[in-house]
């Protein structure tokens, strides 16, 4: 999967919100959660009530390399995310609050991976937060396990195994 340089991370995520965005009731409580799939309690704005994960927001999806079945980020993978975090830190992004959600292949059970999935997304807002100082009320991390596969006719494909950058909804 070829990587994204960072002028076109800034373009896909600076894109609008679509102007009609579906909402549904969410409550923040701690991972796991099948209802919102959240790896950690998130604070929401008073009578927020939005979904955190809109299908229709700007997204990237990254191909961060971690570790045979760990969330431990190889030196690619953050090299990856020394990309987005100088992305996220630009002006037009500034602002924004993003979901880091992880995807895992179809390997394993439902609930390793799910696990999985939440680790390496909280790994990879972690090391955003640590080395970049990005706030963290920035980043959501939100886990899926292989319930969102991005090469459905290849369940066990390496293309499933990723982290997602996707714009939330304020």
């Amino acid at each position: 999967m070829a990587q994204l340089s960072a002028e076109q991370m800034l373009q896909a995520l600076s894109s609008p919100m679509p102007a009609a965005v579906v909402t549904r009731g969410i409550s923040a409580r701690p991972r796991p959660d099948a209802s919102t799939n959240l790896c950690e309690e998130v604070t929401l704005a008073a009578g927020n009530k939005r979904s955190l994960y809109v299908v229709e927001a700007p997204a990237i999806d990254l191909n961060i390399a971690f570790e045979h079945n760990s969330a431990a980020l190889s030196i690619e993978g953050r090299r990856i995310l020394d990309t987005l975090a100088k992305v996220l830190q630009s002006p037009e992004l500034r602002q924004e609050r993003f979901v880091v959600a992880g995807h895992t292949n179809r390997l394993g059970s439902e609930d390793y991976n799910l696990r999985l999935s939440c680790a390496r997304a909280i790994a990879a807002k972690n090391y955003l937060r640590d080395k970049y100082a990005i706030s963290p009320e920035r980043l959501i991390a939100m886990g899926f396990g292989f319930e969102r596969l991005k090469d459905s006719n290849s369940p066990e494909a390496e293309a499933n195994r990723r982290v997602e950058i996707r714009k939330s909804v304020h």
